[in-house]
């Protein structure tokens, strides 16, 4: 596979010449923080949208939900790929 034999860094995170990153995180309240990502890719006009919800149940037990959705044409670089969907319960002792 050709992504192996590429050297991969900070400065080539995407197989685009040009892509567009960002990310904001809130709290919505102390128990509840909100997350997303995403990366536009203008050549193809393909994305990457990175949804994520960490909700801490009790002081040692947090719940996390995160979503990769990826939005694209066929032939474009972000879509091939469809949507995943993860769970998280993280019991802290």
């Amino acid at each position: 596979m050709f992504l192996l034999d590429r050297d991969m860094s900070a400065k080539n995170f995407t197989l685009a010449k040009y892509s567009l990153f960002g990310q904001i995180s809130f709290p919505i309240t102390p128990l509840i923080n909100a997350d997303l990502s995403g990366i536009f890719n203008p050549s193809d006009k393909s994305a990457y949208i990175g949804p994520t919800i960490d909700i801490s149940l009790s002081e040692n037990i947090n719940f996390n939900f995160t979503s990769q959705l990826f939005l694209g044409s066929t032939a474009s670089e972000f879509g091939d790929y469809g949507s995943m969907f993860f769970g998280r319960l993280k019991w802290s002792f």
